[in-house]
């Protein structure tokens, strides 16, 4: 049984890693457990219950869904996403509130780089990785998650190239500096959205996030970019620590995203 949560029971013992097999020596075997209480409507009836009214009530924050995804290059993995947020990121279309904010609990096994190249370029808006996130990945979707998600404004800085703020429109992201609870300092441009408080904080533990299927905690990119006196060519990334980290852009790092119903 696992202990240390809330809820024992919503947890389904899975294998040891490593499998105690052959072992002659000491070696320490960590237990790997599944989360079960996922919400188990379908895509479409949570989309329907966005638009009748009653998803705020129907699901809870923390809800958790698993969706498959197959890139173009062959890599399979499970993103495994978390209820964050009702009501929090604005829909592009200016009708108000996007009802349902999703994002990853665990992180995939898709490693990106930020961009290609070291050259001095704009931020987020001009960057590989939201090309990637916003078309490969996001097309990777199921049909029925796909035909749900709203696009919403999402606040990042110019980069190297405009130290501003600039607002984009896109489906699928990543989160900001400011939105994962790190303090505002002299590397980064403050006002890049609010903070998901139901599951970040100041707190690093509060952004530490476990590879999918794994006992290790992985490196994962935000959409900020990290500001030096020259011309910077790094971007903000979360290291396993949960501790912020300005990186070289293209480093290669995992990809936590979020999107929107």
């Amino acid at each position: 049984m696992k202990t240390g949560v809330d809820n024992p029971e919503e947890y389904e013992f899975k294998r040891f890693n490593p499998e105690p097999i052959n072992i002659t020596g000491e070696t320490r075997c960590y237990a790997l457990f599944k989360f079960t209480g996922y919400i188990k409507d379908s895509w479409t009836t949570i989309g329907e219950n966005v638009a009748n009214g009653t998803a705020t009530s129907v699901y809870q924050i923390g809800g958790r869904k698993e969706i498959p995804i197959t890139l173009s290059d062959g890599t399979t993995t499970t993103a495994d996403v978390e209820l964050v947020a009702f009501n929090h990121d604005d829909l592009a279309d200016g009708s108000g509130k996007a009802t349902l904010t999703f994002f990853c609990k665990d992180l995939p096994n898709i490693l990106k780089s930020m961009n290609s190249s070291s050259a001095a370029e704009g931020g987020w808006e001009s960057s590989k990785m939201r090309t990637f996130i916003n078309g490969e990945l996001l097309n990777a979707f199921p049909d029925e998650l796909k035909a749900i998600i709203k696009p919403v404004y999402k606040i990042s800085d110019g980069g190297a190239t405009n130290k501003a703020l600039v607002t984009t429109t896109d489906s699928c992201w990543l989160a900001s500096y400011d939105e994962v609870g790190f303090v505002p300092g002299s590397n980064n441009l403050y006002g890049q959205g609010q903070l998901y408080s139901s599951i970040f904080s100041s707190d690093k533990e509060s952004r530490k996030k476990y590879i999918v299927d794994d006992t290790e905690t992985g490196g994962w990119w935000l959409r900020s970019t990290y500001y030096t006196t020259s011309n910077s060519t790094m971007f903000w990334r979360v290291q396993k620590s949960g501790a912020s980290y300005g990186d070289i852009k293209t480093g290669l790092f995992y990809v936590a995203f979020g999107f929107c119903i």
